[in-house]
């Protein structure tokens, strides 16, 4: 049963390259539901492990496989109505969505995997799916940034495939153990400086999928060049390796390791706030600001993963949110990109009365992802602040607040003149089309989600969280 998660989208991405692009699109959203309801059916009934424990469910995979279903499912129907909307280009759907079902199968098989090469495998398949969906437009700057996305994330493979023999070599003595779950118990009778030496190379390799700094330049190139579909998706992908990262740090936490481990990720976390405060500031094209954010972010989730119980419990809040926010904004992106025809913030103003329903929503992503209240980013940030403060670090919890505070200007001098602002001339008023009305449903639903979670967690949720953050910060 197991293995349904990642063989159904696999079959589904390579039937949909012979099929009309119409039937495709249904395709993808048929997929994605049986994929949420098999994520739901294993909290029903538990589903045996695949080959000797290779792949398996356990709370971590079930968080990260519930937010990934939930996040595709909105964005294949969020996808059907921009592609039928952008007839132009559909001659090249069949490709994209035959690669989004194959980034999906392989996010599948990267959440659920027990063993370090099979993770490993499964994360370079991914940026081999994802990279054709980056240059979907056929232009030199999408041509571009795909090549600086396979080169950079290839480079960034490259070292976590060295961390995985640095990790084999720590346990020689014990037969190189690779599965997770056999590797665990064994953690301590390792060579502690070999784990260090491979938990770097995966933090920095991982780190590179997952868009720490100083390794993300390939991310606002790809945001910004690829369909807004696929800029939707990449939050997902970035989990899978934020998950990859967690479980090298379980390995080096069960070795004694715990406090390397929180500072590398420390290091990694602060770098990442401080780009994206840099770059943000008067940032004038807004998928790329949305790519900073990201940064951001990434940035916040390391930081809470290494400032003790409460800070793993924000970062695995702060994960679900940023994934539905960042989601719901890439897909109002698509709207504005519609209206505007442009991704220059100076061409794009009055939001509200050029399109009220995506002008609202545009200020909703903003209040969401800027972490104010009532949203689910606000209670998650606090948790990661309230982390660091329990963990002594005063210092740092101060200079995080500074770099946050910078980036909510930042973000702040752009929202708001694209909601508020006066309209380009030319810029029509006329109601906006019902197809275009129909592309802003799978983001309310995003941030609407995102929003319950701030105002109230159900308890078989937040009983997942604390058993996800038990088992990364134990």
């Amino acid at each position: 049963m197991i293995t349904l998660f990642v063989v159904i989208p696999a079959l589904a991405g390579i039937f949909s390259l012979w099929i009309k692009t119409t039937v495709s699109r249904e395709i993808m959203i048929m997929t994605a539901v049986f994929h949420l309801l098999l994520t739901v059916f294993t909290f029903i009934y538990p589903f045996e492990p695949f080959y000797n424990g290779w792949m398996a469910i356990n709370p971590s995979s079930q968080l990260f496989l519930l937010t990934l279903s939930i996040l595709f499912l909105l964005v294949g129907f969020y996808n059907r109505d921009y592609m039928a909307l952008n007839s132009r280009v559909s001659r090249y759907e069949a490709q994209q969505n035959c690669c989004m079902l194959l980034m999906f199968s392989a996010m599948s098989l990267v959440i659920l995997s027990r063993h370090f090469g099979v993770i490993w495998v499964a994360m370079e398949a991914t940026t081999l799916f994802s990279a054709p969906l980056i240059y979907f437009h056929r232009s030199h700057t999408s041509l571009e940034a795909t090549w600086k996305y396979l080169m950079i994330c290839s480079v960034g493979i490259a070292l976590a495939l060295l961390g995985n023999m640095l990790l084999s070599y720590a346990y020689r003595a014990s037969g190189s153990p690779m599965l997770i779950d056999d590797l665990l118990p064994i953690a301590a009778s390792g060579d502690r400086n070999w784990i260090k030496a491979a938990f770097i190379f995966f933090i920095v390799g991982y780190g590179t999928k997952m868009g720490l700094a100083p390794m993300h330049s390939w991310l606002p190139d790809a945001y910004s060049e690829a369909p807004p579909p696929v800029s939707a998706i990449f939050p997902a992908l970035m989990n899978c390796a934020f998950l990859s990262v967690l479980r090298t740090g379980e390995v080096c936490q069960a070795a004694g390791l715990g406090e390397f481990r929180d500072e590398i990720m420390l290091f990694f976390g602060i770098a990442s706030l401080l780009f994206a405060a840099i770059f943000i500031i008067g940032q004038k094209d807004y998928p790329r600001m949305l790519a900073y954010s990201s940064v951001e972010h990434v940035g916040l989730m390391s930081l809470g993963a290494a400032c003790g119980p409460i800070g793993m419990i924000g970062s695995i809040l702060h994960m679900i949110n940023h994934t539905l926010v960042k989601g719901m904004l890439f897909m109002i992106s698509g709207n504005i990109l519609a209206v505007y025809r442009s991704r220059n913030v100076n061409k794009v103003g009055g939001m509200l009365q050029v399109n009220p329903p995506a002008g609202i929503l545009w200020l909703a992503g903003f209040m969401a992802i800027t972490g104010l209240p009532p949203f689910g980013m606000f209670i998650s940030k606090l948790l990661i602040i309230r982390g660091m403060l329990n963990s002594g670090s005063y210092v740092m919890a101060a200079v995080v607040l500074a770099l946050i505070a910078v980036i909510f200007v930042g973000m702040l001098l752009i929202f708001i003149p694209m909601a508020m602002g006066t309209p380009p001339s030319g810029t029509s008023l006329k109601p906006a089309r019902p197809r275009l009305r129909w592309l802003l449903f799978p983001a309310l639903i995003s941030g609407l989600i995102s929003l319950l979670l701030g105002i109230y967690i159900p308890d078989s949720v937040y009983n997942l969280v604390l058993e996800v953050s038990e088992i990364f910060g134990r």
